[in-house]
């Protein structure tokens, strides 16, 4: 439990920070868990990650295991615990259905991975999709409001077809809602995302990812992530030495608009030590004509995982902080993302 207090601390000190500087909210949630390509500028298409990957190249997600454990449990204590202060703002219907109970489970329950031989199956539950309509007027700074009637769920798998070479695919079920007369109900859309990774040499990797996201979903998608309906995106990674990685994307190539197909992402990671990675990147966002420079750290442990006895070590627990500086003509301001799990 004393390996747990370094964390504890860092992680009360960058709340403080937040709510300090925080200039823009909107992206600030209890349940969110792609901050390391956040903290990346995005440039992630290429880089191999046990969960994030599912999002941006599902062909790149890699297994870590933990004791010779390839089924992994990851919880969110901080979602948990804000929905159940507030259990009455979790959605504008008081019945609830199944999909409710799925996404309820989600806010505790973050992710699943599990990785029998050459295949990985991956699935992340109730992630938060920006643009919630009935959270427009939200002060909280972690907050999980109305979020059963706006949130996605993604499953995704990956086979390794040889040392050098994966092919996977995602599964995209966005939970949105529509208005019809009087009535408001749930409705659920489907997306999808193809990749392939090809690694030539041990530190190497070029991914590249194909999206097919429902029109009604993209906008919140390209606020969130970058990305587009039916983009293609391509990705390299690059570790020079081991604790150096530098990943540049080409977002969003086959759009034909050149005002918003074509961003260039890049990222930088550097580890120090055994148990901080400390991260940076850019790109130019064609749609909204701002240059966004990000920052960020990861506290874990990066070291391959060993077996424990203790039941809550700092191996199984894994923050990520971003910090995104959105740089205008007429408008600048920040957005932060942070994510608190712990794996089981």
């Amino acid at each position: 439990m004393t390996k747990f207090c370094p964390l504890l601390i860092i992680f009360l000190l960058l709340t403080s920070f937040n709510r300090l500087f925080s200039t823009e909210i909107n992206d600030t949630s209890a349940n969110l868990l792609f901050t390391r390509a956040f903290a990346l500028g995005g440039a992630f298409t290429g880089v191999k990650d046990e969960i994030e990957s599912s999002l941006y190249n599902p062909a790149a997600a890699k297994s870590i295991g933990i004791g010779g454990n390839n089924l992994l449990f990851y919880f969110n204590p901080v979602s948990a615990g804000v929905a159940a202060a507030n259990l009455s703002e979790l959605s504008i219907n008081r019945e609830r259905g199944y999909k409710d109970l799925i996404a309820m489970l989600g806010l505790i329950l973050r992710s699943i991975s599990v990785a029998p031989g050459p295949f990985k199956f991956s699935f992340v539950l109730t992630e938060d999709l920006d643009g919630n309509p009935y959270r427009l007027d939200t002060n909280q700074y972690f907050t999980t409001e109305k979020i059963l009637d706006w949130h996605y769920h993604l499953a995704s798998a990956r086979i390794q077809l040889a040392r050098q070479v994966s092919i996977g695919a995602s599964l995209f079920f966005f939970n949105m809602t529509e208005t019809a007369g009087e009535d408001i109900r749930l409705k659920t859309l489907v997306g999808t995302n193809y990749g392939i990774l090809v690694s030539p040499a041990d530190r190497f990797s070029v991914g590249i990812s194909f999206f097919n996201i429902p029109a009604e979903a993209e906008e919140s998608m390209y606020h969130l992530h970058q990305i587009h309906h039916q983009s293609i995106n391509f990705g390299l990674a690059y570790q020079p030495f081991t604790n150096l990685r530098l990943a540049v994307d080409f977002r969003n190539l086959s759009e034909e608009d050149a005002n918003s197909g074509g961003e260039l992402h890049g990222g930088i990671e550097v580890v120090p030590f055994s148990f901080l990675a400390l991260r940076s990147g850019y790109f130019h966002d064609h749609a909204y004509q701002t240059n966004n420079f990000t920052v960020g750290l990861g506290i874990a442990d990066f070291r391959t995982y060993k077996p424990v006895t203790e039941s809550l070590v700092f191996s199984k627990i894994l923050l990520n902080y971003g910090l995104q500086f959105h740089e205008k003509a007429d408008d600048n301001y920040l957005s932060h993302q942070m994510t608190l799990l712990i794996r089981l």
